[in-house]
C-alpha cells in the first residue's frame, strides 16, 4: 500500500530541535554540544551557560547539582544523606538500585553519561526532577494526577565511577537519598523492568488481562506500583515488547495489512481470493475506482463446505463497525446438515455494490466451477443478485429475508408488494429457510464475543479475529460431527413433541391412502392440515428420536414445516397416533438387535469428507506455526548471544530448562504405566452420591443414664 492509501496512521509529529552556532552556522541536536563547540573553534565568545538547577523550596537557579546541595544545606538547612558503595559486577549494581527504588518509593534514571581514560562516568537523577514543558497545539490533553515532573531539581542523585582494568570492574557510587520538592507518590512511578517482564511473560502464555489484573491486586497492596497496574500499562506492555507481533506486523495499518496479506497468499493453500489495496487497479474491472479496497478470503475446508451444502441455499449480507475506515464486512454463508449456519466466504470493501461485488463472485466461481445454487436469500437490494446473476447465470431464486422485510414494510410498501414472489410465504414453501438470522448470528459473534464488545478500529487486527472465529467455527462443525450437538432446531422439535401429548382433546386424525389428514374445530370454522409420508429410512441429524423420525419422514402443510422447518405437532400427533407405525417400529427395532447402528453410508462419507477438509486446514497451520518457530528460535539465538547481564541469563536458562521438562513429558506421555482397572462399582456410582462413611476407631457407649450417674 502506498503512503497515499486511505489506511493510513496519523503523522508521528515534529522532528527533534536543533540548535545552530550563530558564527559558522553548523547545527547539533543538543546545546551541550552546540556550548563544546564553542569553546573549542570559538574561544574568543562568552558562552553564555544557564542556570538550570531550581530549587525546591525557594525556586533560586544554581548551575550545578553540587551548589543546589549547598544551598539546601545552608539556607534550608536540609540534612542530606550521603553514603558510598562499591560494587564489582554491573549486575549487582542494579541489583542495589532496584531495592533502594523499591524501599524508598523512588525511581532513577540514566540522565547522561561520560567517558574518559579507563574510567565511565554515569549520572542517575530522580525521575520526579525537573520541570514539564507541553507541546503547543498537543493532541492528547495532560494527565488527570498531573505531570511527574514536579517543577524543580530534585537534590537526590546518583553518581556512578566505572573503573576497568584488564576487564575487572569496579564500580564506585556515590548516592544522595533525600528527596526534597516533591511527595513520594506510588502513582508517579513507573513499573520497573523485572515488574515488567513478569507481566509480559503471563500476556505471552495468553492469560486473559482481567486474570493478570485481579491476581496483582490481591497478591500486593496499593502501596506498591506494583498493586496499582493497569489495563493501560498491559497495553504498554504489549506494544514495548511487541506481544503482538503476529498480529500487528507494521505500526502502520496498511502497510501491516499488505504484509499480512502476502504471508498468506505465498502460504502452499492460498486463502486469499481476491485482493485490492487503495490505490491498486484492476484489470478487466474499469468500474473499480483506485480508491476502493477488497480483500477476499476463502480457504480450502470453506470451499468444500460450499460444494456439499451451498446447492440448496446461500444467504449474504453485509455489516458495518469492523473497523474505523468504514469498510464493509460481508459474508457468504451456508448452512450445514443441522441448519447451523457455516461461513464460506469474507469480504472486505470500502462499499457494497455490483461492481464491487462481482469480481468476488467470480473469484468464488474459479475455484468452484461447478457450482450453482437454488436459493440466494440477501436484504432488499438489488446489488447481491444482480452480482450473482453476473457471475453464475439466471438459474436461482432470489428471496428477501422475512425480517428485513417486517423492518422496511412501512417504508417501502409498495415495493414489496411489486415483489411477491421475494417475500411471500407461498413463494418459499418447503425451501426450508426464511431468514437471515444466522448471518446475524455471525456478526454478532464477532461484534461482541471475539472482539469483547469493544469498538475495533485496526484493519489488520479484523483480520486476524475473523479468520481466528472461522477456525473455531470450523472446528466446532467437526465436534458436532464426532460428538452430536443439541442444535436450537432440534430444541424447537423437542418442543413441538411436548405440545403433540396434549393434542388430543383438540384435534381428530383422519387417514386417506398415503395422506393424514389432521384437522381442528373452532367454532364454525375447520381448520385442516395435510401430512405426506417421505423418506423414511433417512437418518439425517435433525430428528425426533422418542418418536424415531427425522425432518424428511413426514411433510405437512402448516406454516411451522413449510417456512420454518421443524418437525411440527401435527406430524408428532400423527406418529404417536398411527398403529401402522407401531409396526414399524417394532421391525425397526428388531432390526437394531442384529445391526447396533443405522448407517447412512453416504452420510458417512460426507462426514468424513469434511473433517478431512478442516484437519487438512490445521495441518497447514500447525507447518506455519512450526516455520514461526524456527524463525522466532533463530532471532533468540541473536538475542541470547548479545546478553549483558547475568540475571537476563539465568531467566533465559530457567525458561528453557521448563520448555525442555515439559517437551521431554509429552514425549514420554506414551511410555507412562497404565492404571490399574477401575472399580464397577465406584465407576458407575452416580457423581452426586455422597461418599461412604468413615469408621471410627473408638466407639463412644452411650450406655443408660443410671450407668451414666454411677
Amino acid at each position: 500500500m502506498s503512503s497515499a492509501n486511505s489506511i493510513q496512521r496519523p503523522f508521528s509529529g515534529p522532528n527533534k530541535p536543533t540548535f545552530s552556532c550563530q558564527k559558522c552556522g553548523i547545527t547539533v541536536g543538543f546545546k551541550k554540544n552546540l556550548y563544546a563547540h564553542m569553546r573549542k573553534f570559538h574561544p574568543e565568545e562568552d558562552v553564555v551557560i544557564s542556570n538550570n538547577q531550581v530549587c525546591g523550596l525557594c525556586k533560586e537557579t544554581f548551575h550545578t547539582i553540587v551548589n543546589l546541595h549547598e544551598h539546601l544545606q545552608k539556607k534550608h538547612e536540609v540534612k542530606l544523606n550521603f553514603s558510598s558503595e562499591t560494587f564489582y559486577s554491573e549486575e549487582d549494581f542494579l541489583k542495589w538500585k532496584e531495592k533502594i527504588e523499591l524501599e524508598s518509593r523512588s525511581s532513577f534514571f540514566l540522565r547522561n553519561t561520560s567517558q574518559k581514560v579507563g574510567v565511565k562516568f554515569s549520572y542517575y537523577v530522580c525521575h520526579r526532577s525537573g520541570y514539564s514543558n507541553p507541546k503547543l497545539n498537543r493532541a492528547r490533553h495532560m494527565k488527570a494526577s498531573g505531570s511527574v515532573r514536579c517543577g524543580c531539581t530534585c537534590p537526590a542523585v546518583i553518581n556512578v565511577s566505572t573503573h576497568t582494568v584488564e576487564e575487572v570492574k569496579e564500580i564506585t557510587v556515590q548516592y544522595q537519598s533525600v528527596h526534597v520538592g516533591h511527595e513520594l507518590e506510588v502513582g508517579k512511578l513507573h513499573l520497573s523492568e523485572t515488574e515488567k517482564s513478569s507481566l509480559a511473560s503471563s500476556l505471552c502464555l495468553g492469560i486473559p488481562m482481567a486474570t493478570i489484573l485481579d491476581k496483582t491486586r490481591e497478591e500486593y497492596s496499593p502501596t506498591k506500583r506494583f498493586g496499582l497496574t493497569t489495563r493501560k500499562d498491559l497495553h504498554n506492555i504489549c506494544r514495548d515488547k511487541q506481544i503482538a507481533k503476529k498480529i500487528i506486523l507494521h505500526t502502520d495499518d496498511a502497510t501491516s495489512v499488505d504484509i499480512m496479506v502476502k504471508k498468506m497468499q505465498g502460504n502452499t493453500k492460498n486463502p486469499v481470493l481476491l485482493y485490492k489495496p487503495v490505490g491498486g487497479e484492476m484489470d478487466n474491472y474499469s468500474r473499480i475506482d483506485k480508491r476502493d479496497f477488497l480483500l477476499a478470503i476463502m480457504n480450502d475446508a470453506q470451499e468444500k463446505l460450499l460444494e456439499l451444502y451451498g446447492k440448496n441455499c446461500v444467504m449474504i449480507d453485509s455489516t458495518h463497525g469492523t473497523n474505523q475506515y468504514n469498510f464493509q464486512l460481508t459474508t457468504l454463508m451456508v448452512h450445514d446438515e443441522n441448519h447451523e449456519g457455516m461461513p464460506i466466504a469474507t469480504l472486505f470493501s470500502s462499499r457494497v455494490t455490483t461492481e464491487i461485488l462481482i469480481p468476488f463472485f467470480i473469484e468464488i466461481k474459479k475455484r468452484v466451477p461447478n457450482f450453482m445454487t437454488n436459493v440466494l436469500m440477501s436484504d432488499d437490494t438489488n446489488s447481491f443478485p444482480n452480482a450473482w446473476k453476473e457471475a453464475f447465470g439466471n438459474d436461482f431464486k432470489h428471496l428477501l429475508c422475512s425480517w428485513h422485510v417486517i423492518r422496511n414494510w412501512n417504508s417501502n410498501v409498495s415495493t414489496k408488494v411489486i415483489k411477491p414472489e421475494k417475500w411471500a410465504y407461498c413463494y418459499r414453501n418447503g425451501l426450508g429457510i426464511n431468514t437471515n438470522m444466522k448471518l446475524e448470528q455471525w456478526h454478532r459473534q464477532l461484534k461482541y464475543e471475539e472482539a469483547g464488545g469493544t469498538v475495533m478500529k485496526r484493519l489488520d487486527k479484523t483480520i486476524s479475529l475473523l479468520l481466528a472465529a472461522i477456525a473455531k467455527k470450523l472446528l466446532s462443525h467437526v465436534i458436532s460431527i464426532e460428538r452430536g450437538k443439541l442444535t436450537s432446531r432440534v430444541a424447537l422439535i423437542r418442543k413441538r413433541h411436548k405440545g403433540s401429548e396434549e393434542m388430543d382433546s383438540k384435534y381428530d386424525y383422519i387417514q386417506c391412502d398415503e395422506k393424514h389428514i389432521v384437522t381442528k374445530s373452532e367454532g364454525s370454522s375447520i381448520f385442516t392440515y395435510d401430512i405426506l409420508e417421505g423418506n423414511r429410512s433417512c437418518r439425517c441429524p435433525i430428528r425426533c428420536e422418542e418418536c424415531n423420525i427425522c425432518i424428511h419422514s413426514f411433510s405437512c402443510t402448516c406454516v411451522d414445516y413449510c417456512i420454518r422447518f421443524v418437525i411440527c405437532k401435527h406430524i408428532h400427533f400423527i406418529q404417536q397416533k398411527n398403529n401402522l407405525m407401531n409396526s414399524v417400529t417394532e421391525d425397526l427395532q428388531q432390526t437394531h438387535s442384529i445391526i447396533p447402528h443405522s448407517i447412512d453410508i453416504n452420510q458417512t462419507e460426507q462426514h468424513q469428507i469434511e473433517k478431512n477438509a478442516i484437519s487438512n486446514l490445521h495441518k497447514a497451520s500447525m507447518d506455519s506455526v512450526m516455520n514461526t518457530i524456527l524463525t522466532e528460535y533463530e532471532d533468540i539465538g541473536r538475542l541470547i548471544r548479545g546478553l549483558k547481564s547475568i540475571d537476563q541469563a539465568h531467566y533465559v536458562k530457567e525458561a528453557f530448562a521448563a520448555i525442555k521438562i515439559h517437551l521431554k513429558s509429552t514425549d514420554n506421555a506414551t511410555n507412562l504405566p497404565s492404571l490399574p482397572p477401575v472399580q464397577q462399582e465406584m465407576a458407575t456410582a452416580p457423581s452426586n452420591k455422597n461418599i461412604d462413611q468413615q469408621r471410627k476407631f473408638i466407639k463412644k457407649n452411650k450406655g443408660s443414664k443410671r450407668a451414666k450417674q454411677q
